[in-house]
């Protein structure tokens, strides 16, 4: 290899070498986010919505750690995150998303709370469950827990990631599971959304006792769209990985 062989090699590598950097910390290689976003909560810094200013009113025993894309949430006993309900978030047509990595659950069919707004006791407007017990499914409530409760086709074991999303069209609520359509239900509805905060990673309404379903486990990048996202840009965002979407 000749001297001018090696300088040139050399200007190369001070050429690409910022790039590799991007590429391996993600930046270089995200996407814009799909049309629609609302809000997002991505945990890398705080608790904060980086769309929209839907800031939470409350938080307890959140820790920020390692997660899918740099930071997420993790949990401590009776640990939440409340966001308060507001018009931007109360849509007829939506989508629901995070990622989430479960490491137990509450003892019940309805195991642990992603994202929810209650109504009562009984009803949830919209809800994101994962649960331990009988069998590892996630799950979409949309109504009354009874009889408006979609689980995924298939069982997700405790310890890994899961891009994890649910959408409704005014037609067919849908619930999806990284690059799969898990459960659909065809229900025409008017979603009553409630003056009740948005929880992350808890289910507790005030007034009405205690409820909490702390998560165990890490939720990250949770986002909110005023729109269903189809299969094809969820597939998109769960195949991006830890790259995640382009934060402005």
């Amino acid at each position: 290899m000749t001297t001018n062989d090696k300088l040139c090699i050399f200007a190369l590598l001070l050429a690409i070498g910022p790039a590799l950097v991007h590429a391996a910390d993600g930046s270089a290689a995200c996407f814009p986010p799909p049309s629609g976003l609302v809000s997002w909560w991505p945990g890398d810094s705080n608790e904060n919505d980086i769309a929209d200013g839907n800031n939470p009113s409350a938080v307890s025993e959140v820790t920020l750690v390692p997660a899918e894309v740099l930071d997420g949430f993790t949990f401590g006993s009776n640990g939440y995150i409340e966001i308060p309900a507001a018009s931007n978030l109360a849509n007829q047509r939506f989508t629901w998303a995070a990622w989430a990595k479960p490491q137990g659950s509450y003892k019940d069919q309805y195991g642990s709370v992603i994202v929810v707004q209650n109504s009562d006791t009984e009803n949830d407007v919209i809800a994101l469950d994962w649960r331990s017990s009988p069998n590892e499914r996630f799950l979409f409530v949309f109504g009354d827990q009874r009889k408006e409760t979609i689980y995924s086709a298939h069982t997700f074991p405790a310890g890994k990631f899961y891009h994890v999303a649910g959408t409704y069209d005014g037609k067919t609520f849908r619930l999806y599971v990284n690059v799969g359509l898990e459960a659909s239900f065809q229900e025409i509805k008017t979603i009553s959304y409630t003056q009740n905060p948005w929880g992350f990673g808890e289910s507790f309404i005030s007034g009405i006792g205690s409820g909490f379903r702390e998560w165990i486990g890490v939720i990250d990048e949770v986002q909110a769209f005023k729109r269903p996202l189809s299969a094809s840009e969820l597939t998109k965002i769960y195949k991006a990985g830890h790259r995640g979407e382009c934060k402005k």
